[in-house]
């Protein structure tokens, strides 16, 4: 779901064509940062290069950057130590979750993601930036992104290319245990838009009002292979398509594709 909503912010001629450019900023020199800034917050940009955050994020003090390295086996945390963003803070995504659930993953309550939130330093007034270090490009920061909408922080933003991006440009990293940030106060607000619950999708499995997109890979959706997490059967949703997430990615750059391809790509798809 994060991965999908990622596309929709492709506007606005001047920043898009400084962050979209998998590159150098086009014609940086006659923007302030404090211009830059005003712009990204107006246009609701959900990606922003490794150029653009490297040029800005030691000239403004609400920038706060989110490491969401993640992997089946636990080894998130030990990938964000090994190596990262100078000034991030690791979100788990195994924490930030209700621990309560026999199920994997499910939405934490407002009021435990506004405290983890709160204690990794964020604040409503920030605006967060969240990469990983998946191998191609970005997975879980798109996760992230879904969950900060989801709880009412609309600027938040995923760095397109994630640490792979970053080291291409041999931007700095760091690495072994971060400061503590200053706890801050955050304060959650959930918005429904931008979740469905189990009886809403028994609902739609019988209208159909929604087309449903499994971002799984192949072998996963068609049940060729078992489930990672036990005890879960294989096979995809009937009424389902499937669009496995890394087909919106460059597999050059492990960037998010242009609106061109992504355009061709889901209508084949869809």
């Amino acid at each position: 779901m994060g991965r999908a909503g990622l596309v929709r912010s492709y506007t606005h001629a001047h920043i898009s064509a400084l962050i979209f450019n998998n590159g150098s900023p086009t014609s940086p020199v006659h923007y302030s940062l404090q211009t830059w800034f005003a712009k990204l917050e107006q246009d609701g940009v959900s990606l922003v290069s490794a150029t653009w955050l490297r040029q800005v994020v030691n000239g403004l003090k609400n920038i706060r950057i989110l490491d969401a390295s993640w992997t089946m086996s636990g080894e998130g945390r030990a990938a964000f130590l090994g190596e990262r963003l100078a000034g991030a803070q690791h979100f788990d995504i195994d924490e930030v979750s209700e621990q309560s659930s026999p199920y994997p993953h499910m939405i934490p309550s407002p009021h435990r993601f506004q405290t983890l939130v709160a204690k990794m330093g964020v604040g409503n007034g920030d605006h967060v930036v969240v990469y990983d270090g998946h191998s191609e490009g970005l997975m879980a920061s798109a996760r992230v992104w879904w969950m900060f909408r989801l709880f009412g922080h609309e600027r938040v933003s995923v760095l397109d290319g994630g640490l792979r991006r970053w080291k291409f440009h041999w931007f700095p990293t760091v690495s072994g245990e971060p400061h503590t940030p200053e706890a801050t106060n955050f304060t959650a607000s959930f918005n429904p838009h931008f979740l469905r619950n189990y009886e809403q999708m028994l609902d739609n499995h019988t209208s159909r009002h929604k087309q449903v997109v499994d971002a799984r890979s192949s072998a996963r959706f068609k049940g060729d292979v078992p489930e990672p997490r036990p005890s879960l059967p294989s096979g995809g949703m009937k009424g389902a398509v499937n669009l496995h997430y890394s087909r919106l990615l460059d597999a050059q750059w492990g960037t998010v594709k242009t609106r061109s391809l992504l355009a061709s790509g889901l209508y084949c798809t869809l």
